[in-house]
């Protein structure tokens, strides 16, 4: 048994020899090579098994396709001759989108390769060109988007160079809140969210990063602050838009080196499609150090009106009422703050007209001889609906103020300007007696210390309308034919609003003194009083029966005493004029109704009262204040008293 069981495995020992053999010369008959022609060269190898461009691909549609995905390896090309370019387009997986790094490197010294990234949108946009290394360098488009249809770009030789390259691209998994290129045009800005932020950077000369906000992440009713921190050694410029046309910046501001650049009182504009912020640097770049755009919610301010920026110019004017106070920056040199307010005309009230077919009153003729009017020397004046007083005042010492006064040209109002000669001036615009239409008001520095950053508040503007201050003098009455009406005991209200200015007053002693034309002083009699005619008869009955009276019907009554001439000496009364001054040197003339002076009053200096107790013949009187110098919003009081 044992010798049964040495038999059979010494057979399938000698048939597994056979058979190897036989595998052997059946493999080496088939491979008909030797060992040494097995072994491939690495060099060889590597050319098998990678991406080439696929020429021609020369133009757009003939691209050579980069397939995004699991294994993505480098794809080599060559620019030969010195006028070819090789153009690719970067493909990512069916419906998704990327964001890619693309590098060029060249494969040897002599080609000095130039990437050009195709825009997509219609129209004609030029390829953005990306080439800031020298020949032999690696050439880089960093964050590159890549949409679900693909981005194309294509490679040539910068001076005619020539040479091969490899073209690698890697993913980026997140970017997060950093820019992404391109975003050179308007159409495709990168998206901000506001409130938030993004980092970004310039990575190529004359490099534009655009970013977009749209109208409905933005409340109208809400401010808005935004910052673009510093680059070192290079200077920005923001320029802000309302409109994808780019066509006119709402506002454009130069963020300096070593400093950041704020706005912190930025709106949505009225009439703007959203907002987009333009940032450049020139021809400078880094591609290591970047910027930080932010915008975030101003803090409400419930105690006034905070600026709204873009607020340049007439078309971003920003609205504001009477009785308004602003707070505003000035966020830049040159920076300009234009408001506007406007003033609607009165609603027309209907009058029915009535014919009156009555036949005329006997009696209703002037009788002849009437007693004429003793303030018919002095017009009336009709008190307007709109006295405007517009004040802006410096909050700190950085800036020295100036104002332009725009009205519309229908108003028939003059431009003017004012500026502070020191920078903790206010500046003013007193009393001006408006009507219907549109006003602006541009405040600007005239001079600014923008050394230091600061976020606080630099001026506040406060617009009032004055015109039912009650006695309010009513303008002009700058000569005695435009006189204001000034009745005894009842105070009115002057400005002298401008150097030189002079506000001229009538007053009456004797008959007529207490009649107000407008009726608003006039204090009507008591029931059951006794009428001034009906005291007058009484008393001139009882001096008729004083003892040496003459009846005038007594022939012999001797004639009164007078002299030869018949003069008799007029009827005077005591009058005190009274002034409250304001900060001026407030002075006033006394003048008889042939504008003679009577008597001028400059003594107590300023900030003092004046005051003048005289004995005046009956008629009518002038008063011209005024003030020795300077002018002021502040307002003066004038009386006339009976001691």
């Amino acid at each position: 048994m044992m010798r049964a069981h040495r038999y059979t495995a010494a057979i399938l020992s000698l048939a597994l020899g056979v058979s190897g053999c036989d595998v052997e010369s059946k493999v080496r008959s088939l491979m008909g090579k030797s060992e040494d022609e097995r072994v491939i060269p690495a060099e060889a190898r590597q050319q098998t098994t990678e991406l080439r461009e696929t020429e021609p691909n020369d133009s757009a549609a003939q691209a050579t396709a980069i397939v995004l995905g699991v294994d993505m390896r480098p794809t080599h090309g060559a620019i030969e001759p010195d006028e070819d370019v090789d153009w690719f387009v970067v493909q990512p997986p069916t419906g998704e989108t990327w964001l890619v790094d693309v590098s060029v490197t060249p494969v040897g010294e002599t080609l000095d390769a130039a990437i050009y990234v195709e825009v997509e949108g219609q129209g004609d946009f030029p390829e953005l060109l990306y080439q800031v290394a020298g020949a032999g360098e690696v050439e880089a488009v960093p964050m590159m988007s890549v949409p679900a249809e693909g981005r194309r770009f294509f490679v040539s030789g910068a001076d005619g160079t020539t040479g091969d390259y490899r073209v690698d691209v890697s993913r980026r998994l997140s970017a997060g809140a950093v820019e992404v290129e391109p975003n050179d045009f308007a159409h495709i800005a990168s998206p901000l969210s506001v409130p938030g932020e993004v980092q970004g950077v310039y990575d190529r000369p004359q490099d534009r990063d655009i970013y977009f906000v749209k109208t409905d992440d933005l409340d109208p009713g809400k401010v808005y602050s935004l910052e673009v921190s510093s680059v070192a050694g290079m200077s920005q410029t923001l320029r802000i838009y309302g409109a994808p046309e780019l066509e006119a910046a709402l506002l454009e501001l130069v963020v300096a080196e070593d400093r950041p650049a704020i706005i912190p009182n930025i709106a949505l504009a009225s009439g703007a499609q959203g907002l987009w912020f333009v940032l450049t640097a020139g021809e400078a770049y880094d591609r290591q150090r970047g910027y930080r755009l932010r915008v975030i919610e101003h803090p409400p301010e419930p105690e006034f009106v905070v600026e709204r920026e873009p607020n340049d110019n007439a078309g971003g004017a920003q609205v504001i009422d009477f009785e308004n106070v602003v707070r505003a920056y000035l966020h830049a040199p040159g920076d300009v703050d234009r408001y506007r307010f406007m003033i609607t005309p009165p609603e027309a009230e209907e009058v029915e007209y009535v014919l009156d077919e009555s036949a005329p009153v006997a009696g209703d003729e002037a009788v002849q001889g009437e007693e004429s009017d003793p303030w018919a020397a002095v017009p009336e004046k009709e008190a307007p609906e709109v006295v405007a007083q517009l004040n802006v005042n410096p909050l700190k010492e950085d800036h020295r103020l100036a104002l332009r006064w725009i009205p519309d040209v229908e108003t028939g109002e003059r431009e003017f300007s004012l500026e502070a000669q020191e920078p903790r001036e206010s500046l003013t615009v007193c009393n001006h007696v408006l009507g219907p239409g549109a006003y602006d008001v541009e405040v600007r520095a005239a001079e600014s210390n923008f050394s230091l950053v600061n976020r606080s508040y630099d001026y506040e503007l406060r617009l009032r309308n004055v015109a039912k201050t009650p006695g309010l003098e009513i303008e002009p009455n700058n000569a005695p034919e435009e006189a204001d009406r000034l009745v005894a005991n009842a105070a009115r209200v002057g400005f002298i609003s401008t150097e030189g200015d002079v506000d001229y007053y009538a007053f009456l002693v004797g008959a007529g003194e207490s009649e107000d034309p407008h009726k608003e002083h006039v204090r009507e009699p008591e029931e059951g009083a006794r009428s001034d005619d009906d005291a007058a008869a009484e008393r001139a009955a009882s001096e008729a029966t004083e003892p040496g009276a003459i009846p005038e019907g007594d022939p012999g009554a001797a004639a009164p005493t007078a002299d030869s001439l018949g003069w008799q000496p007029p009827e005077t009364e005591a009058v005190r004029v009274r002034v409250k001054a304001n900060r001026l040197n407030v002075r006033f003339e006394l003048l008889d109704d042939e504008r003679a002076r009577v008597a001028q009053v400059n003594r107590a200096g300023p900030g003092a009262d004046e005051e003048l107790s005289i004995d005046l013949p009956h008629g009518l009187y002038y008063l011209a204040v005024s003030a020795s110098g300077g002018s002021s919003c502040e307002p003066y009081e004038v009386t006339v008293e009976r001691p």
